[in-house]
């Protein structure tokens, strides 16, 4: 999709009128809510969609509750989200890796700019490059250096995951390693075949690496934030190692289905927000290795129209062609 058409439609989107009929504000909501989620319980977006729907159920006195539709890179839960009723009582929480699924298929099952109205994004986290012990590489230029004799592989969380994007365009685009992708069925599975020694190097989301970069299971490369870390202060940026514009991260964020008039989107994003900013949540969300964002739906929905265009620049450099 042109990139000029996926800021028309996001704009488009965003700016729904708020003319559309639709229950007195006040009134939203008078009965139960779900977030849906595309990805498996304990992972990083079903644990923020859990302690968001703890703090709406108490600041709207009504149930909250998270629905897991795994399958088909999110697509499920995005139908399901969309095929309900514009009426804010169905909230997709998703990641950008919803973004790259849809950049990374020549015929998508959906389109977020058409589907979706971006309400807020919650927070954000890095992700870690790092190499099985048997590899003995060290740092990046040490990965360069070995490649050069053999071919390597990397694995993730999945194809057409975030990770497998951006280490794809790290390695091949940017350090031309000519590196094989391995998709994995999640981040665990992902983790334990490079702590197995059975691939070479993993591209992940940072918290459940954490510990086993800390034990020395694995040998952490790089972080791809704009600066160190203090869980892993002795792991340098990708930036710090001779790509000084690279950064990169996993966002969490929640959608409406396109058509949800204004007031409620606005409603429920200012809902989240309050909830974010009430110390015990804030907290939680940090425990899970998230920054907390925050800010408007018509924020959200222009940091949205840029991801869409880093992804697709980052696609385009890694030389990777939907399919």
């Amino acid at each position: 999709m042109p990139l000029r058409l996926i800021a028309s439609l996001l704009v488009a989107g965003a700016l729904t009128s708020s003319a559309t009929a639709a229950p007195a504000i006040d009134e939203f909501p008078s009965r139960s809510v779900r977030l849906v989620v595309g990805f498996a319980p304990g992972g990083p977006a079903d644990a923020i969609a859990r302690i968001v729907a703890q703090g709406l159920s108490e600041l709207w006195k009504q149930t909250v509750y998270v629905e897991n539709r795994v399958g088909a890179s999110g697509a499920i839960a995005l139908r399901t989200a969309t095929n309900a009723p514009s009426d804010g009582y169905t909230i997709l929480v998703t990641s950008n890796s919803q973004i790259v699924s849809q950049l990374m298929a020549k015929t998508p099952s959906y389109d977020m700019v058409q589907d979706l109205i971006p309400t807020i994004n919650v927070g954000s986290t890095p992700m870690i490059l790092v190499a099985s012990n048997a590899l003995g590489a060290k740092s990046l230029k040490s990965v360069i250096e070995l490649s050069q004799g053999r071919k390597l592989n990397f694995g993730t969380a999945g194809a057409g995951s975030a990770p497998h994007l951006t280490f794809a365009y790290l390695l091949n685009g940017l350090a031309h390693t000519d590196s094989s992708h391995i998709p994995y069925s999640g981040a665990g599975p992902a983790l334990n075949a490079v702590m197995g020694d059975q691939i070479d190097l993993a591209g992940l989301a940072l918290t459940p690496v954490i510990p086993v970069a800390q034990s020395g299971r694995v040998v952490p490369l790089a972080i791809t934030s704009t600066s160190r870390l203090a869980d892993l202060p002795d792991v340098p940026t990708v930036a710090e190692q001779g790509y000084p514009e690279f950064e990169s991260s996993t966002w969490i964020g929640l959608f409406v289905a396109s058509g949800t008039p204004r007031a409620i989107n606005d409603k429920i994003n200012a809902s989240i927000q309050q909830v974010i900013d009430t110390p015990s949540y804030r907290e939680k969300i940090k425990g899970q290795g998230f920054t907390l964002e925050g800010g408007t739906a018509s924020q959200f929905n222009s940091f949205v129209i840029a991801d869409f265009k880093r992804w697709q620049s980052y696609l385009e450099a890694a030389g990777i062609k939907p399919e």
